[in-house]
Formats: structure tokens, C-alpha cells, sequence
């Protein structure tokens, strides 16, 4: 997982409806004179954007607190359809505290019903990261061996077919531990799961 992208100075999960902007100020404050290396067009304005650190100490607090739990401001999807990539995109907001929220291809949650298809599905989870050039964080597929705490690994079935995120939570003796809803565990080893394939991210 790589740095988040912010819009301006703005945390975008500040309001459902514009996600914490208004255009008029969005409009005034780019007449300021800020300037940055990457924008989006928007409908008529342009977003600029900045990177921000991925905190990855701020994800592992929120795994560890929460790894074995349910944190009552997101509903608990087990038992409908699983609460892993949920839990997942929990701790990467702990981490970088900025949420992306396009209808459809965005990456946010505001309620059960009213949330991006990346925030509690795997593969969903995966395009949006790796396909993400706007507000959020972004990643690209990795080797295992390059992933340290904060990073996601996705499990696959021989079908190609990826069915679990998991968040890694440390190492032990060279073992990836991992952090995980649906079965809940707390640095577990991943060599103790099951899955024909890979995808660390």
C-alpha cells in the first residue's frame, strides 16, 4: 500500500453528500494560488492533490484494537458475504484518513447501504487501489517478500478467482502475521491459510 492522495487540505469524509468540499470553496481556494504536481478533472473544477504518508503504525493500533472486535460505527457484514475487506479498509483509513467518494468507483462508507463497492469487496478493493489516481490510497501488486506491516495480501483460488484480504500486522522469525475479520485473528500466520494463490498489495 503506498501514500494516500488528499484533496487540497480537505479530509474528503467530512460530509456524504460532497465529502467534506463545497465546489464554490473548492473553486476559491484554487484561485489562491495553490498549486500541485497532480489534479483530476472534475465536472468543472479541478481537484489538486497531495500526497499524504500512509501511517502505517495508525493502521496497526486500529487492527490490533479491533482485529478481535467490531468497532460499532461500521456494520458487520459476516455472515453477508464476509466482513474481511471491510475490516481492511478500516484500518487503512485509521492509516491515512482520507476516503475517495466516487459513487461507484470511489472507495467510502457512509452506511450499509451506502458505500463503494471497494469497501467491502475484495476484488473491488484491489481495482481501486491499483487503479486509483484521485482521493485515497492507492497500491500496486507487490512480492511478498517486500511486504511489511500495513500492507494487504489477497487470497486466491485456483479458479483465479480472489476471495479474502488480509492485513499484515508484522513478522515473526521471517512468518508474515496477519491481522483478519472473517475468521477473526490477530497475527496469525499466513502460512496457516489455505488458498492456491497470492496477491500482496
Amino acid at each position: 500500500v503506498q501514500k494516500a492522495l488528499d484533496v487540497l487540505d480537505v479530509l474528503v469524509f467530512e460530509d456524504p453528500n460532497r465529502c467534506g468540499l463545497r465546489l464554490a470553496e473548492l473553486a476559491a481556494r484554487l484561485n489562491q494560488n495553490k498549486r500541485s504536481p497532480r489534479g483530476v478533472l472534475c465536472s468543472e473544477v479541478i481537484f489538486m492533490l497531495r500526497e499524504l504518508p500512509y501511517e502505517r503504525g495508525q493502521a496497526l493500533e486500529y487492527a490490533r484494537r479491533w482485529a478481535l472486535g467490531r468497532n460499532p460505527l461500521f456494520y458487520n457484514f459476516t455472515g453477508q458475504g464476509g466482513d474481511c475487506t471491510n475490516f481492511i479498509s478500516q484500518c487503512l483509513l485509521a492509516g491515512c484518513l482520507v476516503m475517495n467518494c466516487r459513487e461507484t468507483f470511489g472507495w467510502n462508507y457512509h452506511s450499509p447501504r451506502l458505500r463503494a463497492p471497494a469497501w467491502t469487496g475484495v476484488q473491488y478493493l484491489w481495482n481501486f487501489l491499483s487503479g486509483n489516481a484521485g482521493a485515497g490510497p492507492y497500491g500496486r501488486e507487490a512480492e511478498l517478500a517486500e511486504l511489511v506491516t500495513g500492507d494487504l495480501v489477497q487470497l486466491g483460488g485456483e479458479d483465479g478467482r480472489y476471495y479474502h484480504t488480509l492485513f499484515i500486522c508484522g513478522r515473526r522469525g521471517g512468518e508474515l502475521l496477519i491481522a483478519a475479520h472473517s475468521f477473526d485473528a490477530f497475527e496469525r500466520p499466513l502460512s496457516s491459510y489455505d488458498y492456491a494463490r497470492l496477491r500482496p498489495i
